[in-house]
């Protein structure tokens, strides 16, 4: 199994402006500390963030304008950055660039589920049931080009940030 962790981070939000400046790094922290994972990409269009990536020696993938339109499908960008790689990977994580309260506990429980549980792709939500901002996929799933309706779940605590007020 080759995991590649992708950390989307476009430079406009309509709702909080600015916020993946100063979120993204939370997420990617977390997963430079879990093992299994092969390989951690910034897809951003934001020069800042792409500058810090390189800065904090992240690998970097730049995001196209197509990909940062508002309401464009996530599955658009991760297939660009996995496609900017070299190596192919058998599994993809997503952790949004506005996620916070990542902890490598939180991915190493979402891998270990997406293998036990022989899923194709799986989502963590909050403790009420929202969608809070990771995933995991395989890359059929991901060439497939669609999310399925069939995933396992993940409970945790992380938060998706859309407005400053959530801070």
């Amino acid at each position: 199994m080759k995991i590649l962790a992708i950390v989307p981070a476009k430079e406009k939000s309509s709702r909080f402006p600015g916020k993946n400046r100063l979120l993204w790094n939370d997420a990617a922290i977390a997963l430079l500390q879990v093992h299994a994972i092969d390989k951690i990409i910034i897809a951003s269009d934001d020069p800042h963030i792409l500058n810090a990536a390189r800065i904090c020696k992240f690998d970097t993938c730049v995001r196209t304008k197509a990909e940062t339109i508002e309401n464009r499908p996530l599955i658009d960008v991760l297939k660009h950055a996995y496609f900017s790689q070299k190596e192919e990977y058998t599994h993809i994580i997503c952790v949004f660039g506005c996620t916070i309260n990542v902890t490598p506990e939180d991915v190493e429980s979402m891998i270990e589920k997406m293998i036990l549980g022989d899923f194709q792709e799986v989502r963590s939500f909050s403790e009420i049931g929202e969608e809070n901002g990771m995933f995991m996929l395989t890359r059929e799933r991901l060439m497939e080009g669609h999310i399925s309706s069939y995933i396992g779940c993940v409970l945790n605590g992380l938060k998706e940030i859309h407005r400053e007020d959530q801070l």
